[in-house]
């Protein structure tokens, strides 16, 4: 006898399925948030473990960036209570501003790169961020996420960027 597999509800990269009384909660995070950094995946996995890792009776398995939650003993509408606080979590994460670094990693590009294109206006930046280094404090640019995810999807244009870079020492000449 096979036990009947009910999807209960399919979000923003959650799949809650039934089993009888058992509930299975599947999070990936989608690349909307992730922007393809394995970094940030790791995080927003972590998120929404631990909220939830608190539930009675969950039990947790988490591989390749994705979460898998069987949990017992409990009521649909927790468990639902649960995936928005869930949510609520990811969406504080998603509106994070992105560091220099995690730009480039994501981008593929190089500092000098970075710094000339958002110099330029090319790679419009979102504001700063300040961090104490002994005494002297540094300002480095920061990123909105949607921005990255828009440049991200745009290889081409980068590649294009980057001949025009090429091009214009030559021309100076």
């Amino acid at each position: 006898m096979t036990v009947q597999k009910h999807k209960l509800i399919i979000s923003e990269g959650f799949e809650l399925s039934s089993t009888g009384a058992n509930f299975i909660v599947r999070y990936a995070p989608p690349i909307t948030l992730t922007i393809g950094s394995g970094s940030r995946a790791v995080h927003a996995v972590r998120l929404v473990k631990s909220v939830l890792k608190r539930l009675p009776g969950c039990v947790v398995q988490i591989a390749n960036n994705a979460f898998t939650a069987h949990i017992s003993d409990i009521t649909k509408s927790e468990i639902l209570d649960a995936i928005e606080r869930a949510n609520q979590r990811l969406d504080e994460f998603s509106e994070e501003k992105l560091t220099a670094k995690t730009v480039e990693k994501i981008l593929n590009v190089t500092t000098l790169e970075r710094r000339r294109w958002t110099k330029d206006g090319r790679l419009p930046h979102s504001g700063t961020a300040f961090f104490q280094a002994g005494r002297t404090q540094v300002q480095v640019a920061t990123y909105s996420r949607e921005t990255v995810l828009f440049f991200a999807s745009r290889p081409d244009l980068i590649r294009t960027w980057r001949e025009a870079d090429k091009r214009e020492p030559a021309q100076r000449k």
